[in-house]
């Protein structure tokens, strides 16, 4: 890749099966359909990275209040300089994480895949805070290798200030995968695998917004006693016995952002 490269576009060329040196063909897009899949839950901004060329586009306004910005970014390195230096070894970590699993499970699921970690970024006032990363291929090439990739940023600093260090693969458009690792000590652990269902995984987040059973099942299209049964298997297989449990739990899990 041409350029001038940093840390984490070094690490991509490691991976010549997930990233193409193609330009790829252009599909028309609908980034507001696609966000849907994404839940926000503190300021967040999004852009598309042009992997050939590393240049950023769509870029969502939020970019500038948040880090303090005067003007709109237009490359992935401006962005990379704002990720806190101590975090950057995980980054690169993660990134290579997910690209070993991807592969392992086959890059023709790529579109429908997204990868979320967390690392700390300077803000408008100096200071850093953790932020949400979710990453998904919107454009690929023939042999499915990204050409372009959206990426949402969420300040979560309200909900946590510790970066549990977790990499999670997650489907989307139907598809149903999860999947997550942990990065310690430079080594990659697989968390005990608690086969939650994707049903389950709704609940639980309607269950971390407050909602009842009678409500949650509403919005799902199913009956109150299905969705009773669901929490029911969700507290045994987390290993809870309240609500708040459970949120704690599933938030150290990396289940809930």
């Amino acid at each position: 890749m041409k350029g001038n490269e940093n840390q984490l576009v070094t690490s991509w060329d490691n991976y010549p099966e997930i990233f193409s040196p193609e330009k790829g063909m252009e599909h028309k897009l609908s980034l507001v359909d696609l966000l849907a899949d994404f839940l926000f839950t503190g300021s967040y901004y999004y852009y598309t990275i042009d992997i050939l060329g590393q240049a950023l586009s769509n870029q969502h306004r939020n970019i500038l209040q948040v880090h303090g910005l005067t003007e709109m970014p237009q490359t992935l390195n401006e962005v990379i300089d704002l990720v806190h230096p101590d975090d950057m070894d995980f980054v690169i970590r993660a990134e290579e994480a997910a690209h070993r699993y991807i592969l392992s499970i086959g890059i023709q699921h790529i579109q429908s895949l997204k990868c979320c970690y967390c690392f700390r970024m300077r803000v408008g006032d100096g200071t850093y805070r953790l932020f949400h990363h979710q990453s998904i291929s919107i454009v690929v090439d023939s042999k499915f290798r990204i050409v372009k990739s959206l990426n949402i940023h969420t300040d979560i600093e309200h909900l946590t200030r510790v970066n549990n260090r977790i990499v999670t693969i997650m489907g989307i458009r139907g598809n149903d995968a999860f999947h997550q690792m942990t990065i310690n000590d430079n080594r990659m652990n697989p968390l005990p695998d608690l086969n939650l269902t994707l049903r389950e995984r709704e609940i639980l987040r309607y269950i971390s917004k407050g909602f009842s059973s009678e409500k949650t099942a509403e919005i799902l299209g199913i009956t109150t006693n299905t969705c009773r049964t669901h929490r029911k298997n969700l507290f045994r297989k987390i290993g809870c016995h309240s609500v708040a449990g459970l949120i704690h739990k599933a938030t150290a899990l990396g289940l809930l952002p």
